[in-house]
């Protein structure tokens, strides 16, 4: 089988099919607040995310950047490409 030499189309428009691995973390945001009292403007967000990130059609790999918020909490502030030799640290499971 011979690897393609091209990136899939639709990733060089930037819409990669990306599946999510790695650690689970809770990040915060804040965003600001839909009804606006005169001491909130605004409201504080968490979801769980995973920290790492693989395009299926091209295969190119990103890890979340976080940052610790001073009330202990930590949030995302981008991605950054995942180097191969930790990839291969931590390969991700099927379900």
């Amino acid at each position: 089988m011979v690897k393609r030499q091209n990136l899939n189309w639709l990733c060089r428009l930037g819409l990669h099919k990306w599946r999510d691995f790695g650690e689970s973390v809770v990040i915060t945001w804040k965003e600001p607040a839909v009804i606006k009292t005169p001491y909130e403007k605004f409201t504080q967000k968490s979801r769980k995310v995973f920290t790492k990130k693989k395009c299926l059609r091209c295969g190119i790999k990103m890890k979340r950047r976080f940052v610790g918020n001073p009330n202990g909490t930590s949030s995302c502030i981008g991605w950054e490409p995942l180097l191969d030799s930790e990839y291969e640290k931590d390969k991700f499971e099927d379900p």
